[in-house]
């Protein structure tokens, strides 16, 4: 029987634990293309590679992701309460959320569901940007026909 490749991810992580300091060197210029700081721990190193081995066999995160992570890091350096308000600030639309537009002189309502789908004329969509290409019959950036967008 084949095995899959989180499997293989996997033996492959469970078996970091027992490198020693020369593998796990090799392991991260390996992974890096070049030699780890000198002063960076077993641990560290051991994580490291675990991460950049996952990120190959299963991909890297979004660049949204990394940007926001960025902003949430940068924020922390002046305590909690600056993280509280960077994710307070965040756009993402919370179920619940209602969208109201006027096209050609019809009102159009939008719901999000608690399933994250958005809820229009009796059906459900995926996106914002499927109800927009119904209502007019062209692609339309769905937040920005809906003036969540500028532009």
């Amino acid at each position: 029987m084949a095995t899959s490749q989180s499997e293989r991810i996997e033996a492959r992580l469970a078996r970091l634990d027992s490198l020693d300091r020369a593998a796990l060197t090799a392991a991260w210029t390996d992974c890096y293309g070049r030699l780890p700081p000198a002063r960076i721990s077993q641990q560290l190193l051991v994580k490291a590679i675990a991460y950049r081995w996952q990120e190959q066999a299963l991909g890297a995160l979004s660049a949204k992701a990394r940007t926001t992570l960025r902003k949430l890091a940068s924020a922390a350096k002046s305590g909690p309460e600056a993280v509280q308000r960077s994710l307070t600030r965040s756009t993402a639309i919370k179920p619940g959320a209602r969208f109201v537009r006027e096209w050609r002189g019809r009102s159009i309502e939008v719901a999000l569901d608690e399933d994250g789908r958005f809820q229009w004329d009796g059906r459900a969509y995926a996106s914002l940007s499927a109800i927009a290409r119904e209502i007019t019959g062209t692609r339309r950036n769905g937040p920005g026909f809906f003036g969540l967008r500028e532009g």
